[in-house]
C-alpha cells in the first residue's frame, strides 16, 4: 500500500494522474464527508466513546460517503485511507518484531497532510513513533549510496 494505490485509485475515482493535483483536491477536502469516524457512530447512539476512543477515529474509510462529497472529499479520503493503512500495517509489525521507532520514506512523505496524520497517529499509539527523516523521498536513493560506498 502506498503510493501505487493512491495513484490508481486516484485516476479511478478522480481523474487525476499527478501527485500535485491529488495533493491539491486534498488539502480543500472535507473527511466527515467521506469517512465514518468513532463519533458518527456515538452520537446515533446518543452518547459519546467513553474517553476509550478518539473521537475522530476512522471506524471505515469511505464508510459515510455523502451524496454531495466533492472531489476535494474523496481526494482526502484517498490520501487518508493510504496513510492509515500504512501505519496500521507498521504498528502491528513493530509490535511484533518489538520494535517502536517506524521510518517512513518515500514519495507520500513530502505531501502536505502525511506529517499532520502521523503526528496524529503518534499521540493515538504512543507505544510506536512515527518518523519521517529529512529527504525521506530520496531514501532509497541515499541506502543505495551508503551500500555502495561500503563496497
Amino acid at each position: 500500500v502506498g503510493g501505487g494505490t493512491l495513484m490508481g485509485l486516484s485516476k479511478l475515482l478522480l481523474q487525476a494522474e499527478t501527485i500535485e493535483h491529488i495533493e491539491e483536491y486534498a488539502l480543500e477536502g472535507d473527511l466527515s464527508m467521506i469517512d465514518l469516524r468513532i463519533k458518527d457512530i456515538t452520537a446515533k447512539l446518543g452518547g459519546t466513546s467513553g474517553g476509550n476512543l478518539a473521537d475522530d477515529l476512522t471506524a471505515s474509510n469511505f464508510g459515510n460517503v455523502s451524496d454531495v462529497a466533492t472531489r476535494s472529499d474523496m481526494a482526502r479520503g484517498i490520501l487518508n485511507m493510504v496513510y492509515e493503512t500504512i501505519a496500521m500495517v507498521s504498528v502491528f509489525a513493530a509490535r511484533y518484531c518489538g520494535v517502536r521507532n517506524i521510518v517512513l520514506t518515500g514519495n507520500l512523505t513530502r505531501l502536505a497532510l502525511c506529517k499532520p496524520k502521523f503526528d496524529e497517529l503518534n499521540a493515538m499509539y504512543t507505544d510506536v513513533n512515527f518518523v519521517i527523516p529529512e529527504r525521506a523521498q530520496y531514501a532509497t536513493v541515499i541506502g543505495s549510496t551508503l551500500t555502495e560506498n561500503k563496497k
